[in-house]
């Protein structure tokens, strides 16, 4: 089954539309069979599909056309060459059928528009490769049944030549936003670090290293404690909170005169390092999602020494704009390491969060609550998501891990779009296991991964 445009949040696409894609003049229209990029040629253009089909397509060695991806309505069209600043298609673009694009010409930017369109366009980038890895594992999938009484070999070649060209694509606008997020960084930490105080470097610093850790059932009574023991408006006590000023702290800075403005300005760039830091975590997870494509027949990856902990929060940081209201108790254990790929556990978290987030929102469920808890046995590292959404019904628990199956019809999709089926692979390559227990009111599902 090929994921569709509704993977991204129907906002986000509405915010891009309204944005970049709305001058009539700026709109191209093919028929059938006519070319919108032709390989190694020039193009200064992203593409946004308004109506239509189109297909994208290598040759291989043979002359033969060799299909990579597909855009319908809402996709786009010259990531590559726009982004990576190269302004050569790297493949042929063609109409499958009549089809209408409005686009954005790079020659008409000046620098700061490119760098705010590169930031805006970070989750469509990462919903893009998603788009296009489960492609390469549908083609993947077709493949196999066709050659595998023939000749392995040559099936797994082919599936190689699909994956590096997908991987070509996006290698580049990726490489450029993991770079200048890295760059960007270090700059403004410099600049802030030689003209403001040195709290205000200090509170700056700590949000780029961390983002924002304290989750929003803590925020939320450390807000309140602030607000009784220093009478302080509900506003400022909820920035000095996320802050991580205590009641002391608070005290002291209000009887320093100007609460208002002070807070204000250190919550500005604590603002500024949590953005900072989270583009950073987002790009370095692009780049991890690039590397599995390359590897979807590779069975020995990279693996090291990696905190649980750790990974839960990076997804939580991906997933922010996901969760949104939904209130996300987490339990951190003491420190577990499990030796893994940290990009494979992150996608796993990414995908259960996800599901519940939907099923909330689906459900529009009362005060919803997904729940986070990490332990550990003797043998065992346990964790474990659960919800108080509408529940699975329990004809389909045997079926939810199958390929292809899913029970959703609409809703919030953003993510790595990888299911549970591919999320139960995953945890069975490290010897884990993954269940799920479901019933109205409460879905629980348990990782369970070998200490050894």
């Amino acid at each position: 089954m090929r994921a569709t445009p509704l993977d991204i949040e129907h906002d986000l696409l509405l915010r891009l539309r309204e944005k970049y894609f709305y001058k009539p003049e700026n709109v191209l229209c093919v028929s059938a069979g006519e070319y919108v990029l032709t390989q190694n040629h020039e193009n200064h253009r992203l593409y946004m599909v308004s109506s239509g089909l189109l297909a994208g397509y290598l040759d291989n060695d043979e002359g033969e056309k060799l299909e990579v991806f597909r855009c319908e309505q809402n996709m786009f069209v010259g990531f590559y060459s726009f982004f990576s600043k190269s302004f050569m298609a790297y493949a042929d673009v063609i109409a499958i059928e009549d089809s209408c694009l409005q686009y954005i010409d790079y020659e008409k930017l000046d620098n700061i528009q490119y760098r705010t369109l590169l930031e805006d366009f970070v989750p469509v980038i990462l919903h893009e490769l998603s788009v296009r890895q489960l492609l390469a594992k549908h083609n993947m999938d077709e493949k196999e049944s066709a050659l595998k009484r023939l000749y392995e070999r040559a099936k797994l070649e082919t599936l190689g030549q699909l994956a590096s060209g997908l991987a070509h694509e996006l290698n580049n606008a990726i490489g450029v936003m993991n770079g200048n997020s890295e760059w960007m960084a270090k700059e403004i930490s410099a600049y802030i670090e030689q003209n403001e105080k040195n709290d205000v470097f200090t509170i700056f610093r700590t949000a780029l290293e961390n983002g924002q850790t304290i989750t929003s059932t803590d925020l939320r009574e450390k807000k309140k404690a602030i607000e009784k023991k220093t009478d302080l408006s509900p506003s400022i006590a909820r920035r000095l909170a996320l802050l991580g000023f205590d009641e002391k702290q608070c005290a002291e800075l209000k009887s320093a005169g100007d609460i208002k403005n002070q807070s204000e300005h250190l919550y500005y760039f604590w603002e500024m390092g949590v953005a900072l830091h989270d583009m950073q975590v987002a790009a370095k997870h692009a780049v991890h999602v690039l590397s599995s494509i390359k590897q979807l027949s590779v069975h020995d990856r990279e693996r090291e020494d990696i905190c649980i902990n750790e990974t839960i929060q990076k997804a939580l940081t991906l997933l922010k704009k996901v969760i949104g209201k939904i209130n996300v108790k987490y339990s951190p254990s003491k420190p577990l390491t499990l030796t893994a790929s940290a990009g494979e556990l992150v996608q796993i978290w990414i995908n259960l969060i996800k599901n519940a987030c939907e099923s909330l929102n689906n459900a529009e469920t009362s005060k919803p609550l997904i729940t986070i808890e990490v332990s550990d046995t003797e043998h065992d590292i346990l964790v474990k998501i659960s919800d108080n959404g509408p529940g699975i019904p329990q004809n389909l628990t045997d079926k939810i891990f199958q390929p292809n199956f899913t029970t959703k019809k609409d809703g919030l999709t953003f993510g790595l779009g990888l299911g549970l089926s591919i999320v139960q692979k995953l945890t069975e390559s490290y010897n884990g296991s993954i269940e799920v227990c479901s019933k109205p009111g409460e879905t629980i599902f348990t990782v369970r991964f070998p200490k050894n």
